[in-house]
């Protein structure tokens, strides 16, 4: 949808009777399109995602780049290519691929929740708090999908154990004083999650 410009967003309202007023991006006062809901949006929301996901990528070292709407149009080819002419170790590859593609989501629903959702509530917006808890929750969420993913019932589906774990051991930690296990797939989900640190080094609050 994104890339044959499907989504009602901008424009598209500006030939609707009696919704004209929806083309506009009422918190930043300019034209609603999908880059500027995913990328250049001030309202609440935007801005955090990106910057706990630029957060988490670092736990994995090295350089990353900055996140522009075709990155996330194009997600599958840009992430083979994040290194220049450099092919992009897979796990690595995949981290980025995941993480982007969840935040891009949630600044979607988010985007929606204030628009739709609460538009007639004049200046209502997330508060930082709670966004910071939807993106956890949200790669969380990933996290124990991919754990799922490996095991044997899955039958030549399931995900390999050691690609799975190579994705997230940079940015996992345990939810309790006991040590990390080295293999956290088969362990309770309660145990193992994205480690709440990176909100710190998001220059945001962790999450409750």
């Amino acid at each position: 949808q994104g890339l044959h410009g499907a989504h009602k967003i901008g424009h598209f309202w500006s030939h609707v009777p009696n919704h004209e007023d929806r083309a506009m991006c009422k918190h930043c006062a300019e034209g609603e399109s999908l880059e500027h809901i995913l990328i250049q949006c001030h309202a609440p929301g935007q801005a955090e995602v990106w910057a706990l996901t630029r957060a988490l990528l670092q736990r994995e070292g090295g350089n990353w780049p900055a996140i522009h709407l075709d990155d996330v149009l194009g997600l599958g080819p840009r992430a083979r290519n994040l290194a220049g002419d450099e092919h992009t170790p897979e796990s690595r590859a995949r981290l980025w691929r995941i993480v982007v593609s969840e935040g891009a989501h949630l600044i979607w629903r988010l985007r929606c929740e204030r628009v739709i959702g609460h538009g007639e509530e004049r200046g209502w917006n997330h508060t930082k708090p709670a966004v910071v808890a939807r993106w956890f929750a949200a790669v969380n969420a990933r996290l124990r999908q991919d754990a799922v993913g490996t095991r044997h019932r899955y039958g030549r589906m399931a995900l390999k154990k050691s690609l799975v774990l190579q994705t997230w051991h940079a940015v996992i930690a345990p939810t309790n004083s006991t040590p990390m296990p080295a293999d956290w797939i088969n362990t309770s989900r309660v145990l193992v999650g994205i480690d709440h640190g990176i909100a710190l080094d998001a220059g945001l609050e962790e999450p409750p």
